[in-house]
């Protein structure tokens, strides 16, 4: 760790210098990655919050129960630390307007002896924090160390623009991993620094951008479709592709002729049975989830021209007549027709 606290005092000393954030972010990104492996390893190929092997952190968080709590009300407790307790308690913490009702309810209802007793119920809220700052402490300071990088390498222009694109390619495909694997933990810092990030440094990874706008987690498919208008207003030939492409309807008339067939079919051959009306009520609820996200991309994409049209409406008018021929050349009326009788005779 003195090798981290030397990085830790060059950015101290030297604030504008990117190549210093740029080693001190490396240093903790992998520091976070070997954390996260290890809490891997030490409980049984599902990460903790709590160190299972130090027993003094299990007393501090028993210690802190009253003394008529049942054994099994202890292991619920002790089952919240671990990766699938963290991230339900994440998406409680995440939702400001009923958090602590929501945590409250979630322990009185599987914890019978805590009932009321709120106090305790906080007490734990906070360790939990606490807890899990700790676990995501060298990410935090990766993503932090990364932005501020990013920031600094686009304000200081050097004459070695290939090893500055390199930098710049590292850093946000290294912010793009943390925000796949950390969203809901990193909320506040990834937010903060995709809002203020500059635009320059992400045009190397616009495609990866776009394969975020379908994120589960709302503030990222937010954020990353705000930095995408912000590329397009700066630089508008490098989204105006894509985003007309997406903007439109994706599968073409044979495509559509096939799904309807096939659907029809399947529920001649289907019987009446429970089972199978439960796996045919699943797939409904499947395909509404799936039908939402299509809109919420597709409303992300045609902000997206909202924004193209702003500046040079006559080119978006001019790509769109293009992708519409490229589809029209790419699938002929006499396939159509063909697919169309190979679907009628089947």
């Amino acid at each position: 760790m003195l090798l981290g606290d030397l990085l830790d005092l060059s950015t101290l000393v030297s604030l504008k210098l990117s190549k210093t954030w740029y080693t001190m972010a490396n240093w903790c990104y992998k520091w976070g990655k070997k954390n996260a492996e290890k809490m891997h390893k030490t409980s049984n190929n599902s990460a903790s919050i709590i160190n299972e092997q130090n027993e003094s952190e299990k007393n501090i968080l028993m210690n802190m129960l009253p003394s008529h709590v049942t054994n099994d009300d202890k292991e619920f407790i002790l089952s919240l630390f671990s990766t699938r307790g963290s991230k339900l308690l994440q998406s409680l913490l995440n939702n400001s307007d009923t958090e602590y009702e929501s945590i409250h309810e979630l322990i009185n209802n599987n914890c019978k002896s805590l009932t009321s007793n709120t106090q305790c119920i906080d007490s734990l809220i906070v360790t939990w924090k606490m807890l899990a700052n700790r676990v995501y402490f060298f990410h935090r300071i990766a993503c932090t160390s990364y932005f501020t990088y990013l920031n600094l390498n686009t304000t200081t222009r050097s004459s070695s623009s290939l090893s500055q694109n390199e930098g710049n390619i590292s850093a946000t495909l290294r912010i793009i991993k943390i925000l796949i694997k950390y969203a809901s933990e990193l909320k506040e810092d990834l937010q903060k620094g995709l809002a203020k990030t500059p635009t320059q440094p992400w045009l190397l990874t616009i495609p990866q951008l776009f394969c975020r706008l379908n994120h589960p987690e709302t503030y990222v498919r937010k954020s990353v479709a705000e930095l995408l208008c912000r590329i397009a207003r700066d630089y508008p030939h490098l989204i105006i592709y894509p985003a007309v492409v997406g903007s439109q309807d994706g599968p073409t008339k044979i495509e559509n002729v096939h799904k309807s067939s096939n659907k029809n079919t399947n529920k001649i051959n289907k019987n009446e049975d429970e089972e199978e009306e439960e796996k045919e009520e699943d797939e409904e609820e499947e395909e509404i989830v799936n039908e939402e996200k299509k809109v919420e991309l597709k409303n992300s994409f045609k902000c997206l021209l909202d924004t193209l049209s702003e500046t040079n409406p006559k080119m978006i008018d001019e790509v769109k007549l293009f992708v519409h021929e490229m589809r029209r050349v790419t699938l002929l009326r006499e396939e159509l027709w063909l697919g169309t009788l190979n679907q009628i005779r089947k």
